[in-house]
């Protein structure tokens, strides 16, 4: 079968659902490696997955100490911009993404890991987007808060069509899966 590199950055939330796919695909007889930093090693680790260590650390200490970033009433924008520098290090998750890829079959990445389309290119592995995010895809192109959606050929939006069913005119790469849920043993200390 095949070997599938999965990858994610961000807090809990942007991991979780992660770990179901996974699961899915192990249960297919894939060998899966989840690509994340190791403050999520654990999460997956309990589900059976097996982990390496891609970017920069970013667990519960590191999340409280930018909390204001989250708050969705008044964001500081700077912290958020900060945030995304932070735990986006483009150049270590390039470096460890790059290392651990070799070699794979497939490389399933979140919109959130900048790093996948240029590994996908230089490697010539087959690459899916996934978001766990239904506002990524609900802006028209003249809105300003439209955002060109990332270049794969596939992206995998992990929500229910009901709930949020992106144009195809304006991303005609996208596919709502429904939601994927894992209810395994609750990650301590989030």
């Amino acid at each position: 079968m095949a070997r599938i590199v999965i990858t994610s950055i961000g807090t809990m939330g942007d991991f979780v659902p992660y770990v179901a796919l996974a699961q899915g695909l192990a249960a297919r007889g894939h060998r899966v490696l989840a690509a994340v930093n190791t403050a999520m090693h654990p999460l997956f680790e309990r589900a059976g997955i097996e982990t390496a260590a891609c970017g920069p650390s970013f667990g519960p200490e590191e999340a409280r100490q930018v909390a204001r970033a989250f708050d969705g009433w008044q964001p500081d924008t700077q912290e958020l911009e900060e945030l995304d520098v932070r735990i986006n290090a483009a150049e270590s998750n390039y470096r460890d993404l790059r290392r651990i890829c070799r070699p794979s079959d497939l490389l399933l990445a979140s919109t959130l890991q900048y790093a996948a389309r240029q590994i996908s290119k230089e490697l010539g592995i087959p690459w899916i987007s996934v978001s766990t995010t239904p506002e990524e895809f609900c802006h028209a192109p003249e809105d300003p808060y439209y955002r060109e959606p990332p270049a794969a050929p596939l992206i995998l939006l992990v929500s229910s069509p009901v709930f949020s069913q992106p144009k195809s005119v304006w991303y005609p790469t996208v596919c709502a899966t429904g939601f994927w849920f894992y209810a395994g043993r609750e990650q301590p200390g989030w």
